[in-house]
């Protein structure tokens, strides 16, 4: 119900976030930053959207308060976002890290991320291959880790 953003660009997650939300529940927000831009998005649903326009995840950050359940990371975390980071979240918050290959910003951002104590039993999911992809009926791409907290994987004995 309650998710950061960093790193608006168009839109298109914030919309597809704000959807999900829609579906489920009458309640959400969004808070989302990006530096590059002043994109208004074309959103009319239930979800709020708050936008920060040209300002930085570190502007965005200070300004919130709360526990946040959902984090999208699209935009490289700075050394004073994560402690601002740090208090916004809690064991049980998902995080998403886009560009998650090589030494982009989503493997930069892990790299941060786990100095945070909070996040120590969370396990990384990574991206899917684009093999997998197809053979669900996707035919595209992502580079997309998530970082889940381990209380939210169950194991099942199938015996």
């Amino acid at each position: 119900k309650k998710i950061i953003e960093i790193g608006t660009f168009i839109g298109k997650s914030t919309i597809s976030m704000a959807s999900a939300i829609d579906c489920n529940s009458s309640d959400g927000e969004i808070y989302t930053c990006d530096f590059s831009n002043s994109i208004k998005l074309p959103w009319n649903g239930k979800t709020k959207i708050v936008q920060f326009k040209k300002k930085t995840s570190t502007d965005m950050l200070k300004t919130l308060n709360g526990k946040f359940d959902f984090c999208f990371l699209d935009g490289r975390l700075t050394e004073e976002d994560l402690l601002l980071f740090d208090n916004l979240i809690n064991e049980n918050t998902i995080i998403a890290l886009d560009d998650f290959e090589g030494m982009e910003k989503g493997v930069i951002n892990l790299i941060n991320l786990r100095k945070l104590q909070k996040l120590n039993n969370h396990f990384l999911a990574y991206p899917p291959s684009e093999s997998y992809l197809q053979k669900v009926g996707l035919n595209s791409y992502s580079l997309t880790a998530v970082l889940l907290p381990i209380s939210l994987i169950q194991f099942t004995n199938q015996g």
